[in-house]
């Protein structure tokens, strides 16, 4: 992800206790001067122990954007210009020369900018680079190239006995390092060096065998009063020709990754006067912040930090903020939808025995306000909608609806049985710009397929008539039965003979009746479960709806671990997406039919009291689900809850999979 996406991310938000208008304005200087630079992490470095509202700004360059960096260097003015860009720039020639040493040892690079040169309009980097692979009293010469690169040839070779001293004086204690570094924006003469995780007594021995200028006897009470939170620390300090700096960084995690043992943490600081209470309120909001569903950006802390400096100087506590693109903790929702369904009819000429829809009143939405929501959703930039009835074919305004989802940038899916189908219909949908199509289909047989849902030759019809016209993207929507399941092998095969794309299961929701008949049998989810895990990769892919939790549960067991972990793990309603009703109302879901009146999707997504309440059904989950082995890797579909318990509750009754043994 290129960099000017996170930093516009963090200038857009206005209230926050950690950045002020001025530290927006250094987010957004950032943007324009190097956001064309790709990174998959950076971090926030937040003073809390100050009421100032500023922070440094670091990124992490991997082996893995070289080309994208080297074009940057290439074409940036900064390395014409500046000194420590151009260390920068030869550097990043060493680390992506595939014949040096430095570029088979080291994984990453770091780049820093203080906040205050960059409020000032100067752009001059710290740099960093992994040292992970160097072990004490052991080879390490490929490291100084880089080394003479970032202080110079002289230098580097004045700096290098005390740094091996550094080194090797590790060993016994701590086998590996983490980084090294120059402070380039700085103009530091020094370098600095982090070791990798330390134990208390380690590191205080270790200080005392580099005869550390500082109140050794001080710093063990600060460590020991900080290992109910963190109980190994990572040391850096700056190594010079004479020595190591009075001033040093303990860095560290807590000993629980939660939200909640950071905020107890930063209570605690705040009691010995290490955080102020407006830096706590902001990095718990920091944590509480949804991802955005589009740039797929996650928030959460990468460590905290006590600088110890000279005597008489008061220490410092900070905490490094982490945005990524790749999720670290758990999120309940996005903070907007990500995709939405409109149910654009009841009407359908066909009788399902699991049919959702009172087909008793047939109505259609206006068009007019189905075209609203269409708007609202691409200026919330929602990636999909996904049209659905009754019968989506009988509704007399389906391409205009898919054209318009077309004008504003939004894919449209449509769900049909097959009836009113053929090759001019399909031109038609794609014309207008149609998604997904998706057939429903129970079974690879008339009588299997009987059992559940109507029109078995509509929709081989229809799949005659998408791979006939060579169409490029049509799936099955297969909902698991009671009588179905031992046929899912026929119909993966006779999906294969038509073409399909993808196989959607799907978990059978209460029916018009609210009823759920013939689910399938504990010993028919795990005859499923094998199925999918052995099925071998090959043009013909099999999905699982999240609704369908407990079967994802199962497909997601590895060992000691269950894969089956974030918001795609169960029910979706209000967590990253909603549904229009046919009388133009929002719901969480077309299943869960909760009306609300809200002026707009983004106030109903961000003040629904039923969305407020499915977002915290995990904090209160009850028998069966509580003690339930899967408990943790598992959210059923709330519908289940509601029209089967009349209640939005972690607990389903209704589930073969919770009678079993605890994991």
């Amino acid at each position: 992800m290129k960099l000017n996406v996170y930093l516009r991310n963090l200038a857009q938000d206005k209230e926050s206790p950690l950045f002020d208008q001025d530290g927006r304005r250094v987010f957004d200087w950032l943007a324009t001067e190097i956001g064309g630079i790709e990174s998959q992490e950076t971090i926030q470095e937040t003073e809390l122990s100050s009421v100032e509202r500023q922070a440094d700004y670091s990124f992490r360059l991997d082996r893995s954007d070289r080309d994208a960096t080297l074009a940057f260097l290439r074409q940036s003015t900064l390395v014409q210009s500046s000194a420590a860009w151009k260390a920068v720039a030869d550097l990043c020639s060493l680390w992506y020369d595939e014949q040096s040493g430095f570029a088979a040892r080291v994984s990453n690079v770091w780049l820093e900018f203080d906040h205050e040169p960059c409020r000032k309009g100067l752009l001059e980097p710290c740099l960093f680079f992994d040292i992970s692979l160097v072990r004490p009293q052991e080879e390490r010469e490929w490291i100084y190239p880089a080394l003479s690169i970032l202080v110079g040839k002289e230098r580097s070779a004045a700096i290098q006995p005390r740094l091996d001293f550094c080194i090797d004086a590790l060993a016994g204690r701590n086998r590996q390092l983490f980084q090294l570094g120059m402070m380039l924006g700085r103009q530091a003469e020094s370098v600095r060096l982090f070791t990798s995780d330390m134990s208390r007594e380690h590191l205080l021995a270790y200080l005392a065998d580099l005869q550390w200028p500082g109140d050794l006897a001080g710093l063990a009470e600060q460590l020991e009063m900080l290992e109910p939170f963190a109980n190994k620390f990572i040391l850096d300090f700056d190594v010079a020709p004479h020595g190591i700096s009075e001033k040093i960084g303990i860095n560290f995690g807590l000993r629980r990754s939660d939200d909640a043992a950071a905020i107890e943490f930063l209570s605690f600081a705040e009691t010995i006067k290490l955080c102020v209470a407006q830096k706590r309120e902001g990095v718990r909001s920091w944590l509480a912040a949804a991802p955005d569903p589009v740039a797929l950006i996650f928030n959460d802390i990468s460590h905290f930090k006590l600088v110890i400096n000279p005597a008489g100087v008061p220490g410092k506590l900070k905490a490094y903020l982490r945005q990524s693109s790749v999720p670290r903790r758990e999120f309940a929702a996005f903070a907007r939808p990500r995709m939405m369904n409109i149910e654009l009819t009841t009407r359908c000429p066909l009788r399902c025995p699991q049919c959702y829809c009172d087909l008793s009143q047939g109505r259609d939405i206006d068009l007019k306000t189905a075209k609203g929501f269409v708007r609202q959703a691409g200026a919330l930039q929602m990636q999909q909608i996904n049209l659905s009835g009754g019968e989506t074919l009988v509704y007399p305004h389906l391409s205009e609806l898919i054209e318009c989802c077309r004008e504003h940038g939004i894919r449209a899916n449509v769900a049909l049985s097959g009836y009113g189908f053929d090759a001019a219909v399909l031109r038609k949908l794609r014309s207008a710009g149609v998604g997904g199509i998706f057939i429903s289909l129970n079974g690879s047989t008339e009588d299997v397929n009987r059992n559940s849902r109507d029109g078995y030759d509509l929709a081989i019809k229809a799949l005659e008539t998408l791979q006939q016209e060579n169409d490029p993207d049509y799936l099955i929507n297969w909902v698991a039965h009671r009588h179905n399941v031992e046929d899912f092998p026929a119909l993966v095969a006779l999906a294969k003979r038509y073409g399909v794309k993808t196989v959607v299961v799907m978990a059978f929701k209460p029916d018009s009746r609210h009823e759920l008949p013939s689910l399938p049998s504990r010993e028919q989810l795990m005859f499923l479960a094998d199925f999918i895990k052995k099925y071998p990769a090959g043009p013909l892919k099999i999905g699982i709806e999240s609704c369908f939790s407990p079967l994802r549960a199962l497909v997601g067991q590895k060992f000691f671990v269950n894969l089956n972990r974030g918001i795609d793990k169960g029910c979706q309603a209000g967590r990253d997406s909603l549904s229009v009703s046919v009388d133009g109302k929002l719901t969480p879901c077309r299943h869960l039919e909760i009306e609300e009146d809200h002026g707009s999707i983004a106030e109903y997504w961000r003040e629904s009291k039923v969305i407020r309440q499915l977002l915290t059904v995990e904090n209160d989950a009850r028998p069966p689900c509580q003690g339930c082995g899967y408990e943790r890797y598992c959210l059923h579909c709330m519908a289940v809850s509601w029209k089967m318990h009349g209640a939005l509750l972690k607990a389903n009754d209704f589930c073969e999979l919770n009678q079993s043994e605890s994991r």
